[in-house]
């Protein structure tokens, strides 16, 4: 029900935008620009960076609105076209440039623990880098980005099993790579 509730608030707001109400993108940007920003994040592990590549996919979704096909939650849509807007801006950069820069982890309580904490996150991070692109995005979108497998499945445009096989073949390397390391 929620599922529905959502796509026809979305829907309502698209029509406004299209009809060129004013505050009706204003109300949608609200509502995305924080799970945006945060794929953006996990991806180039670059706060500027990440705030630029939100701008740069609301810009590309405003653009493509009338693109849109109501029967497909608009969701799982402008997340695929800002997932590929990322990555083709990603593929440009050296993979260097993709690795996180740190990760702050609020429930650590000494310093000493966080600080152990984050340069823990952040070595995790660097290794799912080095994973192939199909598998770094689905650990990146089902752990830090916390979608499900069908969410995930229409996000990559690809059958939920399939998603949920690759994820634990992703899992499995992701466990060999930690352990030589």
């Amino acid at each position: 029900m929620v599922f529905m509730k959502e796509n026809r608030e979305d829907q309502q707001l698209i029509e406004q935008i299209l009809k060129g109400v004013s505050g009706a993108f204003g109300i949608l940007y609200e509502r995305y620009e924080h799970p945006i920003f945060q794929l953006m994040y996990r991806l180039c592990g670059n706060y500027e960076v990440a705030a630029d590549l939100t701008q740069e996919a609301f810009i590309k979704m405003y653009n493509n609105l009338a693109k849109y096909a109501p029967e497909y939650k608009f969701f799982s849509w402008f997340y695929r076209l800002a997932l590929n807007h990322a990555l083709n801006c990603i593929k440009k950069e050296k993979p260097s440039a993709v690795m996180a820069e740190e990760i702050h982890d609020e429930t650590v309580a000494s310093p000493e623990q966080q600080f152990i904490a984050t340069e823990q996150q952040n070595q995790l991070l660097k290794i799912i880098h080095t994973l192939d692109e199909k598998y770094r995005l689905l650990i990146l979108l089902f752990y830090y980005q916390e979608l499900s497998y069908t969410e995930i499945a229409a996000v990559l445009s690809v059958p939920a099993k399939r998603v949920k096989s690759r994820l634990f073949t992703a899992r499995k390397l992701l466990t060999e790579k930690l352990n030589r390391d």
